[in-house]
C-alpha cells in the first residue's frame, strides 16, 4: 500500500496538532513545517487537536484545509463527524511524536484509521527515545518514520517494527536547486537560539563566544530563518558556525557545504559518512571547546581566501556523498508535484516484539547522552558478561 496523492487509497490526512491555533495561518511556510509538509500530497489535510477553538474550514492554494477542535469531537467518533461533513471517507492519521505533547494512545486507537507516526526531535522531550518508544508501542502505528536516522537500529531492535523511509531529506530531488557563487561576507554567522534548556553545551559555548573580546566580533548571530531565506543567507556567509550537540550531521551542518560556505563545527561522529570524511583546515574547521571555536573564528577573518577554499572543497566533499546531483534544502511545500510520494513507503503493523534487553540499553544511551552534551569526552566501562552490553555498545558508539 503506498501513500501518495498520486495513488494513494486515502482521501484525507489527519494531522494531531498541538501548537497554538494562529499558527495554522502559516503552517506550511511556518517553522515548523516540515512536520506537517508531506500534507502537501493530499487535496485535502484537516488539522486536530486540543489547542483548535472551532472547527473551521480554509484554503492553502487549491487545498482544502479544516481545523477541528478535538475537545468537542473526540478520536472515535471523528472518522464519522468527517464523514458526515462530506470532508473525508477514507482519512490516514499523522502524529508526529514531538515533545510530550502526543494523544493519548488507547484514544487514539479508537479512531479506527491508519496512523503514521513521525519520530522528530526527541531530544526535546523528558526522557526523550523512552518517553517516544512508550507512545509507540501503546499506540497501533501503521508506519513508524525517524528524522534522525542515527536511532533507527534503537527503535527496530526495542519495538521489533521496521521502520520505513524518512518522507523527505537532503537526497529528494524535490523544490529549488541551492546555486553557490557571489559575494560573501566577512564573518562567520549562526543561526537559531543562543541560549536554551535543551541545549546547555551549545548555549554554553554562544555565550562564551559572545562574551570574548576576541570571538564576539567576529560571529554574527542571527535568528532562524523561513528555508527560502536562509539558503540565501548561507550563500552570502564566509563561514557558518554550528554545534552538533550529539556529533550527528543535521541541515545545519550540510547546509552551509551545499553552498560553498565553510562549515564551523564540533566534532562529528565517525559512525556518520560526514564525521569520517571531515578534515580541519582541508574542508572545514572544526573545535571541541570554547577556545577552539574562537580560534577558529579568528582563522576566518585573517584567512579569508583560505577559508573560502575550505568552504569549495567542503562543498565538493558533501556533494560525493550525497547520490544524487539535486541537493535541495528546500524540501518543505514549494513544489507539490515532486513533494506528492514523500510518504511512500510500505506501512508496517506494530509487532508488540519488545526487547526487554535493547530497551534497558537505550535508559543507559539517554543517561550517556544527557552527560555527552556537557563533555565531549566520555570514557565508558562496561563490566562483565550481559545480554544488555552489545546494545549499549552499540548506540553510544554514533555519539
Amino acid at each position: 500500500m503506498k501513500i501518495s496523492n498520486s495513488n494513494s487509497p486515502f482521501d484525507a490526512i489527519v494531522f494531531y496538532f498541538w501548537l497554538q491555533e494562529e499558527e495554522l495561518n502559516t503552517i506550511f511556510v511556518g517553522t515548523n513545517k516540515w512536520w506537517f509538509a508531506h500534507g502537501l500530497g493530499y487535496s485535502r489535510c484537516v488539522f486536530y487537536g486540543p489547542r483548535i477553538k472551532q472547527f473551521r474550514h480554509f484554503k492553502n492554494g487549491t487545498m482544502e484545509l479544516y481545523a477541528i477542535p478535538s475537545t468537542l469531537i473526540k478520536w472515535g467518533t471523528l472518522r464519522d463527524f468527517l464523514a458526515k461533513k462530506s470532508i473525508s471517507n477514507n482519512p490516514v492519521v499523522s502524529i508526529a511524536v514531538e515533545g510530550d505533547r502526543l494523544p493519548n494512545a488507547s484514544e487514539l486507537n479508537a479512531a479506527s484509521m491508519p496512523i503514521q507516526c513521525l519520530v522528530a526531535d526527541t531530544h526535546h522531550m523528558s526522557n526523550p527515545i523512552n518517553s517516544a518508544m512508550a507512545f509507540l508501542s501503546e499506540a497501533r502505528a501503521d508506519m513508524v518514520m525517524l528524522s534522525h536516522p542515527q536511532y533507527s537500529r534503537m527503535f527496530s531492535d526495542c519495538l521489533g517494527i521496521s521502520l520505513s523511509p524518512f518522507p523527505y531529506s537532503l537526497n529528494d530531488a524535490s523544490g529549488v536547486t541551492l546555486i553557490p557563487g557571489g559575494k560573501r561576507g566577512t564573518k562567520a554567522c549562526y543561526y537559531g537560539t543562543i541560549a536554551d534548556p535543551f541545549h546547555p553545551e551549545r548555549s554554553c559555548i554562544l555565550q562564551k563566544i559572545r562574551n570574548s573580546s576576541r570571538g564576539s566580533g567576529i560571529l554574527e548571530f542571527k535568528p532562524r530563518m523561513q528555508p527560502r531565506e536562509w539558503q540565501e543567507s548561507l550563500s552570502k556567509d564566509i563561514a557558518s558556525f554550528t554545534c552538533s550537540l550529539n556529533g550527528f550531521p543535521s541541515f545545519q551542518s550540510i547546509a552551509p557545504m551545499l553552498v560553498e560556505t565553510c562549515l564551523i563545527t564540533d566534532p562529528l561522529s565517525k559512525k556518520t559518512d560526514l564525521g569520517q570524511n571531515l578534515r580541519h583546515g582541508e574542508n572545514c574547521l572544526i573545535y571541541r571547546d570554547a577556545e577552539e571555536a574562537v580560534k577558529a573564528l579568528e582563522f576566518v577573518r585573517d584567512n579569508p581566501d583560505e577559508v573560502r577554499s575550505i568552504g569549495r572543497a567542503g562543498s565538493s566533499l558533501i556533494h560525493r556523498l550525497l547520490p544524487t546531483q539535486d541537493k535541495s534544502l528546500e524540501v518543505y511545500c514549494e513544489n507539490t508535484n515532486k513533494l506528492a510520494p514523500s510518504l511512500s513507503g510500505i506501512p508496517h503493523p506494530q509487532q508488540k516484539n519488545l526487547n526487554p534487553y535493547a530497551i534497558t540499553a537505550c535508559y543507559a544511551y539517554e543517561i550517556v547522552q544527557e552527560l555527552h552534551r556537557l563533555c565531549k569526552q566520555l570514557f565508558i566501562y562496561i563490566r562483565g558478561e550481559s545480554k544488555v552490553a552489545p546494545f549499549i555498545k552499540e548506540y553510544v558508539e554514533i555519539l
